[in-house]
């Protein structure tokens, strides 16, 4: 049975239309993804911290907001970290 030159056009039609809407969905899609992306991402942290010492025994923390860098030093009797009185807190202002 051969179909008639209109039935075989419009399906020829409806392949191109289909295959135009197709691609403008992706190409709406790829550009929600890269402006979502590019975003810069705040992830709250304001401090900078640097394990020093040989034996891991101190840290080293900067405060980016204020420029402030103060040394603390591992407590084993208290099981915990506390101010170094050893060394001075330190300010960066640039």
């Amino acid at each position: 049975m051969k179909f008639p030159k209109f039935v075989i056009n419009s399906f020829a039609v409806l392949g191109v239309i289909s295959l135009f809407l197709y691609t403008c969905a992706a190409a709406d899609i790829d550009e929600i993804n890269n402006t979502t992306n590019n975003l810069p991402i705040n992830s709250g942290g304001i401090y900078q911290v640097s394990r020093a010492g040989g034996d891991g025994s101190l840290i080293v923390v900067l405060n980016t907001e204020t420029g402030v860098m103060k040394t603390y030093r591992y407590n084993a009797n208290a099981n915990g970290w506390s101010d170094s009185s050893q060394f001075q807190e330190i300010t960066f202002t640039h």
